[in-house]
């Protein structure tokens, strides 16, 4: 009886084993990100950032709320400035952020967030502390290149991150190169970014040139790559679809990176924890 249960178990483990769900493909874990990107709210995580600012890598972690409609955002800084404190809510604050220094001149300031002062020595405003840009640029790239786009994508199966079994994913641009470009009236390193889904911060270092994001003038010519990155490294959490960690590579190699520790997606989170005014904070 037991060899008869053994011989028919065995076939049985087989067959099932048979129906396990097959890995998503690429073009699979790509939609299914877009797709959790759009459901997003409410973030809570600890960003571990690392960019290229005159050609060094320079790390900065912090700690995040962040809400997207309408845009509210909190942060602070364990390294490299501990306790600093930042806090924008849009329409608030003639829209500017309140910032706590955690230093002289230990008092509140009001800056304007994508004013020189707050972008100095970093890639991104505030507003794209979440997963916004990661996403806008790579549906732009696999839009822009279409039926090429799918050849660009490949995964390698999955990787233990902090714990985690991420998808591993990598979209691979041999497009990537720098082309001369020619300003039209109105437009600056801004609004080009915008339109052609670049880095702004790349953009300005591609260009000595301009003073800053605002300057040029039309028939003025300037450089620019033809897309956001050569190559996109993704670690996606199967259980939110989101990239926990992101690296951009461009021709130099290491551009930026960003890990989401701590992901909190759609949390409940309390109104007044995007207030100056909130237990704990600073201002």
């Amino acid at each position: 009886m037991k060899k008869y249960f053994r011989s028919g178990l065995l076939p049985a483990l087989l067959i099932l084993l048979s129906f396990r769900p097959a890995a998503p493909t690429p073009t699979q874990l790509i939609d299914q990100m877009l797709e959790a990107g759009r459901k997003v709210q409410i973030l809570k995580f600890t960003l571990h950032k690392q960019e290229r600012i005159k050609g060094k890598m320079v790390a900065e972690t912090s700690v995040v709320k962040l809400q997207q409609k309408p845009f509210k955002v909190y942060l602070k800084y364990e390294t490299p400035n501990p306790g600093m404190e930042v806090l924008f809510v849009s329409g608030q604050n003639n829209n500017e952020a309140f910032i706590c220094p955690a230093s002289f001149p230990w008092t509140t300031l009001s800056l304007n967030p994508n004013g020189s002062t707050m972008r100095a020595g970093q890639h991104h405003t505030l507003f794209e502390a979440g997963f916004s840009q990661i996403l806008s640029v790579t549906d732009f790239i696999l839009k822009k290149y279409g039926t090429q786009a799918e050849n660009m994508l490949s995964t390698n199966g999955t990787v233990n991150w902090n714990g985690i079994n991420c998808y591993s994913l990598t979209l691979e641009n041999p497009n990537f190169r720098y082309v001369p470009y020619t300003l039209a009236k109105g437009e600056n390193l801004l609004t080009i970014a915008q339109k052609l889904k670049l880095s702004e911060y790349m953009l300005l270092e591609l260009n000595p040139e301009l003073d800053n994001y605002t300057d040029g003038e039309a028939g003025q010519k300037i450089k620019i790559p033809t897309d956001y990155a050569r190559k996109i490294s993704l670690l996606l959490d199967p259980k939110t679809s989101l990239p926990v960690q992101i690296k951009i590579y461009d021709d130099k190699g290491l551009f930026e990176q960003y890990e989401y520790r701590n992901l909190q997606v759609n949390p409940a989170i309390d109104p007044a924890e995007f207030t100056k005014t909130y237990k704990g904070y600073k201002f």
